[in-house]
């Protein structure tokens, strides 16, 4: 995997996302910092799991709350997915991962083919979570925001729980390990030769 650096700077946010594989001797706690204590919680604990090379600078106007923040975050991580991914060339392209956290189970499926989008589900469960606090809302639109910039479609399933915090610690562990896979080599046919294999029988990942 190559590493790959987005930065975006609004009158809102400015973030910078650097993404790759994971530099030796670095924790995956170095670097990560968003200006909000329980994103850089989520984020070390997405990198971790999912072996990922992640550093993160990102400042905004948190005063009015994390909006903003979670959701440019997201979408910068997503740009600098999107580029470490080009073409999509040997990428396998599709992850899956399923994680308890005590009562909790959230489950992330990710498909880096280029179709833009982000379901949280079920429905009254997502809208719970949203609701219970504007950090909730904050942490679903990091999602969101991340299928936006990385085109890619991203199903999160709350399965089971009671804890938002366990709730959304899972998510991110899941995403971590979906994400690693999806970008893990593809299976190269039987007899192949050559070039890796873009993953999409219409020979384009995007467009």
């Amino acid at each position: 995997m190559e590493t790959r650096t987005y930065s975006r700077h609004t009158k809102e946010t400015q973030v910078e996302v650097t993404f790759g594989e994971p530099v030796p001797g670095r924790r995956p706690d170095e670097g990560i910092a968003t200006s909000w204590s329980f994103l850089d919680h989520m984020l070390t604990a997405m990198a971790f799991h999912g072996v990922l090379g992640l550093v993160v600078q990102a400042a905004g106007d948190v005063a009015n709350g994390y909006h903003h923040l979670a959701e440019d975050t997201g979408y910068s991580m997503g740009r600098a997915v999107a580029e470490v991914v080009g073409e999509g060339r040997g990428v396998r392209r599709f992850g899956e991962a399923t994680i308890p956290m005590d009562e909790a189970l959230t489950q992330v499926v990710l498909d880096l083919g280029g179709r833009p989008g982000a379901f949280l589900a079920p429905a009254e469960t997502a809208e719970r979570l949203r609701t219970a606090s504007e950090n909730g809302d904050a942490l679903a639109e990091f999602f969101i925001g991340f299928a936006r910039g990385a085109t890619c479609t991203l199903h999160l399933r709350f399965l089971a729980g009671n804890s938002p915090h366990h709730q959304w610690e899972a998510a991110f562990k899941a995403f971590g390990l979906a994400l690693r896979e999806a970008l893990g080599p593809r299976t190269q046919a039987a007899g192949a030769v050559g070039t890796a294999e873009i993953s999409s029988t219409k020979g384009l990942l995007r467009g």
